[in-house]
Formats: C-alpha cells, structure tokens, sequence
C-alpha cells in the first residue's frame, strides 16, 4: 500500500452555483487556496452588496497556508480578498500582472488592511509551496493574463481549468496552451477540475475578435453617441472600443467608477492601448459633435448604482440621454440579475435611445467554452475523475453527461457543492465529508450580521408593508390604559380603510383582554401579533410585518382612585 498522503479539497464556493469561486487544496499538513471571489446578490437579497465564502475553517488553520494563487481578476474570483484578508494573513499571493494590478487598485481603497506579499507570475512559471507543485497555464478568457493551474502531488497531477475558452484569434493573439494540458494528459491527470458554464451550449464559442467588428459597424451607422457598457474588467472589449472609436473618427469617454479604475490600470501595465488624444472626459463632450463621441461605461447588469442605470432614470451628474443614442449592451446576464437589466433597458428606450443587445447583434461572446471546447479539454486532458466547477446544478448534469460520453466513468464525475470535502488518493476519489460553513452576506460595513431571518422580513416589508401597534396596559390588572393606537407603512392606505382598522383596533382590544392579568408582556405582544397577521391575511390576502408594542404602567406609590379622578 502507498504511504502518499491523500489530498483534500474543498469548493468554499464556485460549485453549483456561479460566482465566489474559491477553491482549496489540503496535504500533508499544508494548504494551498486558489482564488477567493465574491458574487452578486440574487434579486431577493434586499439590501445585500456582495455574498462571500465563510473563511472561518481557513482562519482557524492559517498556519497551515502556504499560499494563494489567483486565477485572473475578475470579482467572481478576486472580489472576497479584502474581506478574506481582514480574517487570514496569508503568508503571500500570485497573481498574473494585470490580475495583482486590479488586486492593489482593489485592496487600496482598504487602508486598514495588512496586506500580504503579492508576488507576480506569469504563463509557465512554476511555483513550489510545500507538497505542490503549480504549473501556470495560459487560457482565453474575457480578461487578459487569465491562467489555468497544473497542480501536481503526491497522489498524481490536478488540472484546474478556472475559466477559459479556446479562442483561435484572440485579441491578445496568445492562444490557450493546449500543449502544456495534452503533456499533462499524456502524463496522466488524476482530477480535472473543469470550467461548465456553457456546458448546455453547443459548439464553439464565437471569437472575440468578431465582436469588435460588430461594434465597428454600430459605431459607423449609428448619426448620435454611441453608449457602450461592459464589465469594468474586461480589457479587451475596451481595447475594441478604442480600436473601432478611431478608425471612424469618434472620441472616447471612460465612465463609471470601476471602469475608469479598471482602464487606467491596465493601461498603466500596458494591457490597454490608445493615443491620449483619442480619449476625453465627459465635461469635454460638448466640444464635439454627437457622432464623434463613444462613451464606455459600467452597467451591463443593471446594477441600481451604476453609471448606465443612473443615466437610464436621468440621474447621472454628468451624462443624460439625448434623442438618438445607441446603447450597446456589451455582457451576458448574470443568472439573477435579468430584471435588474431590462428594467434599464426599458428606461433608456423612454429616454429616446436605441439599444442593442445580444442575441440580436454579435456586440458580445463569451469567455467560457462550449460544450465542444470542454470535449476538447476532457480529450487534452484524459483525467481519470472530473469535476465540474463555475456552475449551476444544470451546468454541472450537463457537463457530466459530456464527460461520461468522453468516456469517463459515471462514479469518477464528482458533483460538488460548497463544503463539500473530496478526498483524492491514488486509488481513487470521493466525497468524504463536509466543512461547517455557509455563504456570508455583505452589508454596507456588516459581513455575516444580515441572515435568513433578517431577509425574510426585509422581503415582507417590501411586498406587504408594516404594520405599528401600540397600547398602554396597567402592569397589575392588564387593563388598556391608553390606546391601542395602529400605524402602517407600504400596506393600506388608513383613511380609505376605516372599517379594516376598526376590525383591528377590536382584534387588540379583544386579544388583551382575553390574555387575562396572568400574561407576561412579550407573550401579549406575541398574541397581538399573531392574531392581526390573521385578520389581515383573511382580510387582504397580504401578511404585512406587524410590530405591537405594549407598555405597562406602574401605579405610583400615594396614587389613589380620588387622585385619578
């Protein structure tokens, strides 16, 4: 039998769901993390900023950390950093150029922060951190400087793919290194860890050098301003911007908070490329005609507080829509957040701009291969166990389905979810327990303070408003004193519904004094509460947050019933 430890790995997300992608690699007493990413609030999240891993295991065996390696700067996989490090000090983390570029523009607005060595790797490097050896291999991503990692132990070699696509003609003209994952196949991988977004999508994905002369042909037809929104961080798109904007005579404006900072990086790091005369601010716009000007800004996922949704609703300091802009949606709907974006959608038509949006025009493709390019890898790579990462329960079926059909084993496909814990020895691998943990929610300064609990009730506040109560009761013979007294907020409208709180005002009235001089005041106000939920939800359907508060009144000492009358 093999004395080779076995390695351990955990998701604490990125599995089964899309986003706050964090993997981590235990063996022989040491810890390797790749990656520590943040995801959107889902719609029902009310209030929520950002939803992070729990780093608590993590933090309970720092020690034991020898190392984070970042896969490429996108949030989904850097946005948890500066709540990690408030929590574990690693002792360094790698990163491509551009990827600790963003990282550093990220942790600096974080002035309290002990931030770690940040070392800078690039494609083919090799780092050794304890019982691992990391290979950095490079892929096609919507991000420059994206890698997947080759991590080689004691029970064979691990392939994580993060996320890539194969792009033939990439805008960087560095295609993914298919050579380095067939050496790695013909070697003999134990585990593939395998990017399924797209793995219910047939075929290829388009280049992205096909968008760029969509965008070419927008920015020619089009007579206004062309309003271009994209993720901050995709360089390459805003490279195709400046690009198209100067071949057809029109100045650029960077906007939008992120996307400045993000552009101002990469063109610092010489990831991003223009003459400075081809770009403007916004305050210089009035100095050119409206087909002389491209605007590149954030909001392609209808975020509430974003540029382009700020100047949808007219509220952007700097930018109104005029009457014949083109607003070219330049993304793909994150999962959630599609109500969000036709909502924005629908508020530029009003403001008098045309929209473009995929799947009518090719202004965007995606950075996650196809079903045929995860075939592709599956026979570069030949792995012996898979598992699908960077996806939804459908993602991860389907993905399944293409491994079986590569011919991996049905049992060697390992669906995981956060916590999940998958043990990989050279005999094998499996499922072998699970991590306490759960996803975090941000909010404003609080991480993890927001719960279940707390979002319910924001969400009943949100549909069916709030209801106030309030009595004074004598604290000896539970009698009313003064009131009950009703207010609400978001549930009716009080002067139009006289007899519904007359029938509540009875319902308070009644449950006090059925509650008799033996109850205590928190049980009272939980009668109350429970018994006008009732009346309201039979009488109006709605069950509106209903808040009593009962005070009870002392006599004072000499009070007499002369002196109360």
């Amino acid at each position: 039998m093999s004395d080779a430890p076995p390695v351990r790995l955990t998701f604490f997300g990125g599995v089964g769901e899309i986003g706050k992608n964090m993997s981590v690699f235990e063996c022989d007493g040491s810890i390797l993390v790749v990656d520590v990413g943040a995801q959107f609030p889902e719609n029902d999240m009310l209030g929520v900023d950002l939803v992070i891993p729990d780093y608590t295991y993590l933090e309970e065996n720092q020690d034991r950390i020898a190392a984070v390696v970042l896969t490429h700067g996108h949030e989904d996989h850097v946005g948890g950093l500066p709540f990690f490090l408030e929590r574990v000090t690693p002792p360094k983390i790698y990163g491509t150029r551009l990827t600790l570029g963003m990282v550093e523009a990220k942790l600096g607005e974080y002035s309290s922060l002990d931030v770690p060595s940040l070392v800078e790797v690039s494609a083919g490097d090799v780092l050794e951190e304890g019982p691992f050896r990391v290979e950095l291999i490079h892929v096609n991503h919507s991000i420059p400087d994206a890698v997947a990692l080759a991590i080689s132990t004691p029970v064979g070699a691990i392939i994580h793919t993060a996320d890539f696509k194969f792009d033939q003609t990439p805008i960087d003209e560095a295609a993914l290194d298919s050579g380095a994952f067939a050496r790695y196949g013909d070697e003999g991988v134990r585990l593939l860890i395998c990017d399924s977004t797209n793995a219910e999508r047939h075929g290829y994905v388009e280049t992205a050098r096909a968008v760029g002369e969509a965008l070419g042909r927008i920015m020619e037809r089009a007579q206004g301003r062309v309003i271009i929104t994209t993720f901050a961080s995709n360089v390459h798109r805003v490279q195709q911007v400046f690009d198209y904007s100067r071949r057809v005579g029109r100045k650029v404006v960077v906007d939008g908070r992120s996307m400045i900072r993000f552009a101002d990086v990469a063109q610092r790091l010489g990831y991003l490329h223009y003459h400075p005369q081809d770009r403007i601010q916004a305050d210089e716009m009035e100095d050119y005609d409206a087909n002389q000007i491209t605007i590149v800004t954030t909001g392609s996922q209808g975020e509430p507080t974003s540029a382009l949704t700020r100047m949808s609703v007219g509220e952007h300091r700097k930018i109104a829509i005029e009457e014949g802009d083109t607003v070219v949606l330049s993304a793909t709907p994150i999962p959630g957040n599609e109500a969000l974006i036709w909502r924005t959608v629908n508020n530029l038509f009003r403001q008098g701009a045309t929209v473009i949006y995929p799947p009518h025009e090719l202004v965007h493709v995606s950075g996650h291969g196809n079903s045929e390019e995860i075939k592709l890898m599956l026979s570069l790579t030949k792995p012996q166990h898979v598992v699908p990462y960077h996806g939804e329960a459908r993602h991860q079926h389907k993905f399944g389905i293409l491994a079986v059909d590569a011919g991996i084993p049905a049992e060697n496909v390992h669906m995981m979810l956060p916590y999940d814990v998958l043990e990989i020895t050279e005999s094998g691998a499996a499922i072998v327990d699970r991590l306490p943990g759960e996803a975090l929610l941000v909010d404003g300064e609080g991480v993890g303070d927001v719960g279940a609990a707390v979002l319910r009730e924001r969400r009943i506040l949100s549909e069916d408003g709030v209801v106030f109560v309030s009595a004074v009761i004598d604290a000896d013979t539970r009698e009313i004193i003064d009131g009950p007294a009703i207010e609400t907020r978001g549930f009716i409208y009080i002067d139009e519904s006289e007899e519904l709180m007359d029938a509540a005002l009875d319902t308070v009235v009644a449950t006090i004094a059925d509650a008799g001089s033996d109850s205590e005041g928190y049980d009272l106000e939980r009668e109350v509460k429970g018994a006008l939920t009732r009346l309201f939800r039979q009488r109006t359907g709605r069950r509106p947050q209903v808040i009593p508060v009962i005070f009870e009144l002392e006599a004072a000492e000499g009070d007499s019933e002369e002196a109360t009358q």
